[in-house]
């Protein structure tokens, strides 16, 4: 691969010499369940992300295997990965240990929780062009009979290009798959999901879609699966398509959201699946058809809500 003399913290290095890009690790940008490193090619001078899985066991990690499929799947709204390698001996601590690993493109704007926290969506037509992004990679995956099925606003990355990029793909189902390893994260997942009863992964991956744009629109989640939040159940009032669920956010969150938003909304989060909004009905409702930012006034206002940040 490349020659890192450091490979995250602790200090960890690589104990072979095969030179791909003369990368060097900066500093860790995630710790959660799979590393992900800053990287730089001092040989192509740009920086990449680098994403370890450790062995399970002595076997490869199911997960990169999962995610390393997505190498020859190319769209401007799909993170790109560039290079991956199923064994490379890695020593931390003193000790050699056998990882997997994903080189792929650097977002250096962060995910859109990130966004949301700094309030770079700071109104709707922001909301409404990065869900036309998201809605666009979505719709390529699932033409390719790829499902993403932990759709989050942790997986949403932008990048250097101001552009929405789905990420994340450890507990992707492909079309064919024997079974779906994906159980999706709490508050993001479908019920169906949760009960691990998905028949339709297309129809979870809408759900999610619909906790993510919520997210975006209002700043925070529609609901927590931990149960009644001021006495009220939100899951169950969403379910239902209740109108008290609105009338719960604007008095307690003082969240206004218009009438297309509303009926959009319910319809990406419908409790049967079958009864869930198709990517075409997303995209012929009334909400999705307003006004949206040109890449070029896009760019402008994400630069200078980062400088207010």
């Amino acid at each position: 691969m490349t020659t890192i003399s450091e490979f995250g913290h602790p200090e960890m290095q690589q104990d072979n010499s095969h030179d791909m890009h003369n990368l060097e690790v900066l500093r860790t940008i995630s710790v959660s369940k799979f590393p992900v490193y800053l990287a730089y090619s001092h040989r192509y001078q740009e920086h990449y992300a680098l994403k370890t899985y450790s062995y399970e066991s002595k076997d490869i990690n199911a997960s990169f295997l999962r995610e390393s499929r997505l190498a020859s799947v190319k769209h401007p709204n799909v993170i790109n990965i560039l290079y991956s390698q199923a064994l490379q001996r890695a020593v931390s601590d003193g000790k050699t240990s056998n990882v997997s690993y994903i080189l792929m493109e650097y977002a250096p704007f962060g995910d859109l929780t990130d966004m949301i926290t700094k309030g770079c969506l700071s109104d709707e037509k922001i909301v409404r062009t990065y869900f036309h992004q998201l809605v666009n990679g979505l719709e390529f995956l699932h033409s390719k009979g790829i499902y993403h099925m932990d759709l989050k606003t942790d997986n949403l990355l932008v990048g250097k290009d101001y552009k929405l990029k789905i990420s994340d793909f450890d507990a992707s189902y492909f079309q064919g798959d024997e079974f779906m390893a994906g159980r999706g994260t709490r508050n993001f997942r479908s019920p169906e999901v949760l009960a691990e009863k998905c028949e339709l992964p297309e129809k979870a991956d809408i759900f999610s879609l619909g906790i993510i744009l919520f997210a975006m629109k209002a700043g925070f989640l529609p609901y927590h699966e931990d149960g009644c939040i001021n006495g009220q159940n939100l899951l169950e009032l969403m379910l239902k398509e209740s109108p008290l669920f609105w009338v719960f956010h604007k008095k307690y969150q003082h969240a206004e959201f218009s009438e297309d938003f509303k009926s959009l909304f319910f319809k990406l989060v419908k409790s049967d699946p079958r009864k869930r909004a198709s990517i075409q009905d997303i995209k012929k409702s009334k909400w999705y058809q307003g006004e949206t930012y040109s890449e070029e006034t896009l760019k402008l206002l994400i630069t200078q809500a980062y400088e207010k940040s």
